[in-house]
């Protein structure tokens, strides 16, 4: 039997994690993680009481130093262990000082996989992690890369003493150059033309004295050498093998914002969610809540989710914020709960919940007597926006509330009733607080900030408006207050991020603007493909034109022209055009129903191992799934869908 390489759990996880925190890349320095990173173990035992029906012999593949103990006896000395047939404890000992501990075992009875336990001699026995993306023999777990595919370079030319190439669109690209002369070349690599000829151009390379090299993978669509440009160039694609059995077609703009949403998304999806691929390339937990959402309407590869989750959470000891950000403590709550929603590993929940008990509990020790948490010196980030961020900020007491929420609902799953009364008293102190202090009658809406000396800000703003409504927190009487004084109200200060144009359509989607939401991502994602884009943006003012579009952070490129939190319309189509949504974790129940008519389209998206293809002909929609528990919803009429029977329905057209 072929067996697993197997590691203390998310060890594998936390040993990569650290390769991308100490590898950002910021014209020709690095700059690394300002935040804690998580430890890997560095000695480990493997455990497990088998019973061999026959004898055998075993060798041990090991990332790390290794000896074996069979019934508690040592064996060393040898390549190869034989083992009697009968009952015996194995125990495999494993010390690495520079990479993390791992085995693989092959054999006909004793094989490495999940049944294993392992113990970091801090009575934490637990099972052992593995990785699906270690499916070969030789891919060890510390050296792991992804594989390389080979792609076009569209045009190369030589400009004078320059030369310059360009892929057509953005591209995360790993560059051989070889037969070289030895001589001095520069490197620039942009996301626009003009960023390659800036003093201010964000990633470069200095090769001297080679006459051959690969270079690292880094984002571009154009790349200009100087220096002796006489050479060959390969040009590599290091990609993950995604389940791109998933589509969206449409003969309208939303099959070209879909595209490009798709493509955005898959170059951010490395070992982990990427914020963007060109500047920091980490995991950011509010950029990760997004992408997991986009995720499941379009690749649904649950484990580049688990990975994220497992890394960004850390070592259940690690005591500050994630990321060092205080709100991105709560979105990483809210991706564990969107997980679960779409995939129903219960599992994971189980060993993500006592992380999540004690990432809370950095919180609710330091509220005070309204339930409101204070900062604990990291960063407030909400949205690059003008919206104040001190004291007691409405949109990270929202967040926090919503973390509770989910806590108690997960301690309800898990059947602990202690937890589950403590989370929920929490929550419902929160709401009517929040309810108390920020809301604004005379504004007819929430407020931003509560000072501790008692002031209350009279600063509207849209985040908060919507994460009130979003969260549950405004009643009906609030939310249609609102919807006039907030929501299409021009004179509160728009959303230029696609982070928070998410949550804005998002919320007129359940306010029940269904067709003004899709306007808006009409006019905001289809103005950025009429613009040329070919991946999506970190921000996107339609105000702000020319070479200042490229602007960000005070310097004039470092704006990511590819961001994971882009890709969000990926969720809107699937969820609310082709109309897929679980009413169970994992799609054990789920519902078709589409909310809003765009013309003609097909649809496939890959959930939980099986598929569903939802396709609109004219006044028709064709249903075709391989998995049980769906009906399909259309003009208040329910339609039960049987797994691999098509299901043909005819409306009439208003």
């Amino acid at each position: 039997m072929k067996g697993k390489w197997i590691f203390k759990f998310g060890d594998f996880e936390f040993f990569h994690g650290i390769k991308y925190m100490m590898n950002r890349e910021c014209r020709n320095a690095i700059i690394p993680a300002f935040w804690t990173t998580p430890n890997f173990s560095h000695s480990v035992c493997f455990f497990k009481k088998i019973d061999l029906k026959h004898d055998e012999s075993i060798r041990i593949l090991s990332e790390g130093t290794v000896f074996l103990k069979i019934d508690h006896k040592s064996c060393v000395g040898s390549d190869t262990y034989f083992i009697p047939k009968g009952e015996h404890l194995i125990s495999v000992y494993v010390a690495n000082l520079t990479s993390l501990c791992a085995i693989r075992i092959d054999g006909d009875e004793i094989f490495t996989d999940e049944s294993w336990m392992c113990d970091s001699y801090n009575n934490d026995a637990e099972p052992v992690g593995t990785s699906i993306l270690l499916e070969n023999w030789n891919d060890v777990p510390g050296n792991y890369e992804f594989p390389m595919k080979k792609i076009d370079i569209v045009s190369d030319e030589i400009i004078g003493k320059e030369r310059i190439i360009d892929f057509g669109k953005e591209v995360f690209v790993k560059l051989r150059l070889s037969n070289m002369t030895g001589e001095n070349i520069n490197v620039f690599y942009g996301e626009s033309l003009e960023e390659t000829y800036s003093s201010r151009c964000v990633i470069v390379d200095k090769i001297h004295g080679k006459t051959k090299t690969d270079l690292a993978a880094r984002a571009a669509r154009y790349i200009r050498f100087t220096g002796n440009i006489d050479f060959e160039i390969s040009a590599f694609y290091p990609c993950f093998d995604f389940d791109k059995s998933g589509y969206f077609n449409a003969n309208s703009i939303y099959g070209d914002i879909d595209r490009v949403s798709r493509y955005t998304l898959e170059l951010c999806s490395r070992m982990f969610f990427l914020d963007g691929i060109k500047r920091d390339r980490w995991p950011w937990a509010g950029d990760t809540y997004l992408s997991v959402k986009s995720d499941f309407y379009s690749f649904f590869d649950d484990d580049i989710a688990r990975r994220t989750l497992t890394f960004l959470r850390g070592n259940e000891d690690i005591k500050t914020s994630i990321n060092k950000v205080l709100p991105f403590s709560f979105y990483w709550c809210l991706s564990l709960e969107e997980y679960y929603l779409y995939t129903g590993d219960i599992e994971f929940i189980k060993r993500m919940y006592p992380k999540l008990k004690s990432l809370l509990k950095i919180h609710t020790g330091r509220a005070n007597e309204d339930g409101f948490i204070p900062n604990i010196g990291a960063w407030n980030f909400l949205d690059w926006h003008d919206i104040e961020s001190d004291d007691f900020n409405c949109v990270i007491q929202m967040l926090y509330a919503k973390s509770i929420e989910v806590a108690a609902n997960f301690a309800s799953i898990l059947k602990k009733q202690e937890d589950n009364e403590y989370y929920v008293n929490i929550y419902k102190n929160l709401k009517s607080s929040i309810n108390k202090y920020f809301w604004n009658d005379e504004a007819e809406a929430y407020v931003t900030t509560w000072h501790e000396h008692g002031e209350i800000s009279k600063q509207v703003r849209r985040h908060q408006n919507y994460f009130g409504i979003l969260f549950g927190f405004a009643d009906e009487t609030k939310t249609n207050r609102i919807v006039n004084s907030v929501i299409f109200n021009d004179k509160i200060p728009k959303i230029t991020t696609p982070f928070f144009k998410f949550f804005e359509c998002e919320t007129m989607i359940k306010c029940g603007f269904t067709a003004e939401a899709f306007q808006v991502i009409e006019n905001f994602w289809g103005a950025m493909i009429k613009l040329g884009a070919t991946t999506f943006w970190e921000e996107y003012d339609p105000e702000i034109t020319g070479l200042k579009q490229y602007e960000m952070y005070g310097e004039p490129f470092d704006k990511s022209m590819c961001h994971a939190w882009g890709a969000t319309p990926l969720y809107f189509i699937g969820k609310y055009v082709a109309g897929i949504y679980p009413v169970e974790p994992g799609y054990k129940q789920y519902v078709i129903r589409p909310l809003i008519d765009i013309g003609d389209f097909s649809y496939k998206v890959p959930v939980n191992g099986g598929y569903i293809s939802v396709q609109k002909s004219g006044n028709k929609y064709n249903i075709l799934s391989n998995i049980h528990g769906g009906k399909f919803i259309l003009n208040k009429k329910t339609y039960e869908i049987e797994a691999n029977t098509p299901l043909n329905i005819e409306f009439c057209q208003i």
